[in-house]
């Protein structure tokens, strides 16, 4: 089994990029129960409805000593405003199924980076707010699953998705950006993507079949007694294929700029350990 992650960058003239092969290694599996396992105490209280996101630190607000900026979700942290916007917030309700724990390996990644921001996360809290950067790269998503599932033209796909956000209330980073702006990017990148695919996906890669997985919960071997609940890994990669030797690839796209991507953190990144051992 293999990984890849596929570095779209998000700028006019943007390239995209195959990072190199990250192979699976049953050991840092293991590493990742264990690491699980070490977390689930501290994370209980606040999936059991005990504790209020508030309870949870703020790790990465005083690591940097500044408005944290690294989540959707600073604005909860701080009660005040955030680069001239008052953020405002809404619950979004969620089903729990109050029998099971289901984690994710997104949800790992937050509570490692901050706790309160996962706190957030899993309490159904969203700003009202979002981020630009968050619904171009969604609909770069929405574009090439498309392609890819029902041969639709990526280029139309993406101005489908990401007209959906022509009169929306979007946060933008930078003053020189706009809507019209990710739109050039997006029609830019979604002209290159059969191309790219065809060469280093499929031709590259020797794939013979692409498998349209759906969103799936696998139950984990804990060592630990949760209160008598199962933990379930919950997965969703962004394509799943079989090359023509029966080998699993797993592919994750990457819609970000070049200064905020390092295939060095991602080779290692518990994103791809959690896909690997959801399918193994």
């Amino acid at each position: 089994m293999r990984g890849y992650f596929v570095h779209i960058e998000e700028k006019l003239g943007g390239e995209i990029v195959k990072s190199p092969p990250i192979n699976y290694e049953p050991l840092r599996g293991i590493e990742y129960i264990n690491k699980i396992e070490f977390y689930l105490p501290q994370m209980l209280p606040m999936l059991e409805g005990e504790k209020e996101p508030e309870d949870y630190p703020r790790r990465t607000l005083y690591a940097f000593n500044c408005p944290c900026g690294m989540c959707d979700y600073a604005g909860l942290c701080l009660h005040g405003d955030i680069m001239g916007l008052t953020i405002d917030v809404e619950l979004v309700g969620k089903a729990t199924d109050k029998n099971a724990i289901f984690l994710s390996p997104t949800q790992l990644i937050r509570y490692e980076t901050c706790p309160r921001q996962w706190a957030y996360y899993v309490a159904g809290y969203r700003t009202e707010i979002s981020s630009a950067k968050l619904q171009f790269g969604d609909s770069i998503h929405s574009a090439i699953e498309a392609y890819i599932r029902l041969g639709e033209k990526p280029k139309e796909s993406f101005l489908f998705f990401w007209g959906e956000y022509k009169d929306a209330s979007l946060r933008y980073s930078r003053k020189d950006t706009n809507h019209e702006y990710f739109q050039k990017v997006g029609v830019s990148l979604m002209e290159k993507f059969p191309d790219f695919y065809t060469r280093e996906i499929i031709s590259e890669l020797k794939i013979s079949e692409i498998q349209a997985e759906t969103l799936n919960a696998k139950r984990l071997n804990l060592s630990k007694d949760y209160f008598g609940r199962p933990v379930y890994l919950v997965c969703k990669p962004d394509l799943i294929c079989k090359t023509n030797d029966g080998e699993t690839i797993v592919i994750d796209w990457k819609v970000t700029t070049k200064k905020a991507f390092d295939w060095n953190w991602l080779s290692v990144s518990d994103q791809m350990t959690g896909y690997f051992l959801f399918l193994s």
